[in-house]
């Protein structure tokens, strides 16, 4: 049988002690292992790289001079780090595209003079780069420095990718 009055003094010991200092030290260094601060950010990184290698590919142009990697009207014809053929050759997860994929549709929400790089089509289910706003991969890449994606947008994607997947879960 457990002794719950030595456990209990052993608790309020552990509260009101005051560690040395090389193990407040030690302390600190696992805190700082364990914190997931900053987590978020690492993944932005990665996503924003992906997006800044797939507009590089995109304004790419081919022998004759022309984009080789999307048409006249924008139509993209290469696959995209958010799309579920992409993701593996931009080096990303499949829960990061998803959640990206998830952020970029938002974005097409937004109506207060914003003009996002990519636009989607349901029927076609096929995904267009906006070449009247952004003529040049340098004013593509200008779209990602100014509206790069924020912390706030990944983890509301996030938590709609975890919600969904408990769903997903339980069925």
């Amino acid at each position: 049988m457990i002794d719950y009055t030595k456990q209990l003094e052993r608790a309020s010991g552990v509260l009101t002690g005051n560690p040395s200092p090389t193990v407040r030290a030690r302390l600190k260094a696992k805190a700082e292992d364990i914190s997931r601060a900053g987590d978020l950010k690492a993944h932005i990184g990665v996503i924003e790289s992906a997006l800044m290698k797939a507009i590089t590919i995109l304004y790419e142009l081919d022998t004759d001079g022309y984009p080789a990697n999307h048409d006249y009207n924008g139509q993209v014809l290469i696959a995209l780090p958010f799309t579920y053929t992409g993701w593996k050759l931009y080096g990303l997860r499949n829960w990061e595209a998803d959640c990206l994929r998830r952020v970029m549709l938002e974005r097409l929400k937004r109506t207060e003079g914003y003009i996002p790089l990519f636009d989607y089509a349901p029927a076609t289910r096929r995904w267009y780069l906006r070449i009247d706003a952004y003529k040049t991969e340098a004013h593509a890449l200008q779209w990602l420095k100014v509206d790069p994606v924020t912390v706030t947008e990944w983890r509301a994607a996030l938590q709609r990718f975890y919600t969904q997947r408990a769903k997903y879960m339980t069925k």
